[in-house]
């Protein structure tokens, strides 16, 4: 007998916290939901933001009884009022929720709606709680959004109506366009000019052969402007950090004509303005062409371009960045008065258009 008890005890207390458990979660499932609340009674702020990869509810509140809704919904790829003053109560002396009842079902706007329920929810009026039912829509529930702009337009059928909202994820962060002064030594591929010397005999006498040899003096370095990408985060302090990336120009005397850089590496920007990127360079550098080698023996003198090329080498590279509030190679141009429109478009990814439930 003593040991069955104990074993009802002991499922009684399992039992227990399983149920506590489970209030938890759900609990903690419903607390993971955002709901927002449409009155189509007042002005409706066409924006709002939710977190990324959290559900949404919407009910909609002030519907008329008697009216006719359509709801359009579509979700778009992301590429960042007042009430109105109520109705005056009835004179001092009479029931306040006298013809309310009445005036509620006839109700043409949702404005007058809006303002005759705030007189029946202020004055306790048995019938409010009836038709608070009846105006307010079941909620619409919106999966969680990521990086994504949801749009949805209320339509009363009866006077062609519409409110429109959006509701986008908040922004992470933004890039932004820094110009740099950037060094490339050259650790790792290095620039090698030759030349054709001519060959001597015994007496210094020139003969009519050459022999490839390198040149006498040769850059250590490359430098080039360049311009690159800083991502900058909501959570960034005084010192941003960001992967980088970019494209400059190379200012070295070996290369002929323009010589483009390509960057990619690692930035770091104090407050927002001035900082550092490092990381590794591919750039062009003058090198022997394949079908020579250093010391080959040549009958004719040739030039230079006949014997070097330039040549794609990856090096370190280090930079000092500045952030600017314009591009400052660009040329100052005066504001001009001038009228006309702008239009804007998405990319719509599902579209989804029904009559509204009440």
């Amino acid at each position: 007998m003593k040991r069955i008890f104990t074993k009802i005890i002991t499922l009684l207390i399992v039992l227990f916290a399983c149920n506590a458990y489970a209030q938890k979660g759900t609990k903690a499932m419903l607390s993971n939901v955002d709901t927002i609340y449409l009155d189509l009674a007042t002005n409706i702020s066409p924006t709002y933001q939710v977190p990324n990869n959290k559900p949404v509810v919407i009910v909609i509140h002030n519907l008329l009884p008697s009216g006719h809704y359509a709801v359009n919904q579509t979700r778009s790829l992301k590429l960042s009022g007042s009430l109105p003053v109520p109705a005056a109560l009835a004179a001092t002396g009479i029931d306040p929720c006298t013809g309310l009842e009445q005036a509620l079902h006839d109700a043409k706007t949702e404005a007058e709606i809006g303002q005759l329920m705030t007189i029946a929810r202020t004055n306790n009026c048995d019938f409010y709680g009836k038709y608070l039912t009846a105006t307010t829509s079941d909620p619409i529930t919106i999966s969680k959004l990521n990086n994504e702009v949801f749009t949805l337009t209320i339509t009363n059928l009866d006077t062609k109506r519409d409110w429109t909202i959006n509701i986008q994820t908040e922004e992470k962060g933004q890039f932004v366009t820094v110009y740099g002064f950037t060094y490339i030594p050259f650790v790792f591929g290095k620039p090698h000019t030759y030349y054709a010397q001519q060959n001597l005999d015994s007496k210094g006498a020139p003969l009519g052969t050459y022999t490839v040899a390198p040149g006498s003096s040769e850059s250590q370095a490359q430098y080039a402007p360049t311009v690159a990408f800083h991502y900058i985060t909501k959570s960034s302090g005084v010192l941003s950090s960001s992967f980088t990336a970019g494209l400059g120009v190379s200012l070295s005397s070996n290369a002929t004509g323009i010589s483009p850089v390509v960057i990619a590496g690692y930035s770091l920007l104090y407050n927002q303005n001035i900082g550092i990127n490092f990381g590794v360079a591919a750039h062009q550098v003058t090198n022997l062409k394949g079908e020579f080698t250093n010391g080959q023996l040549l009958y004719s003198g040739l030039q230079g371009n006949d014997l070097n090329e330039q040549v794609t080498r990856f090096n370190p590279f280090f930079s000092i960045i500045f952030r600017f509030g314009s591009n400052p190679f660009s040329a100052k141009k005066l504001p001009a008065n001038s009228n006309g429109t702008i239009s804007v478009g998405t990319i719509n990814s599902t579209s989804n258009t029904g009559a509204l439930k009440k």
